[in-house]
């Protein structure tokens, strides 16, 4: 499966280099309060099945 990475605000380039090293691939969003939003554009625009969300504000991972 094919790995997207949308990096929001300045931790995303932190975060996306240490997870590619520690998560099995999957569809990866990170953000910060505008996740939502980048979400279901990056959604819309790829096509393919979100499995994680990275909230980078709380760190909170959310499973579909």
């Amino acid at each position: 499966m094919k790995v997207g990475i949308i990096g929001i605000g300045h931790m995303g380039q932190a975060i996306t280099d240490g997870l590619l090293n520690q998560v099995s691939p999957a569809e990866i969003i990170l953000g910060s309060h505008r996740i939502n939003a980048a979400m279901q554009s990056y959604h819309e625009k790829i096509k393919l099945p979100l499995l994680m969300i990275i909230q980078t504000s709380w760190m909170q991972i959310l499973n579909f």
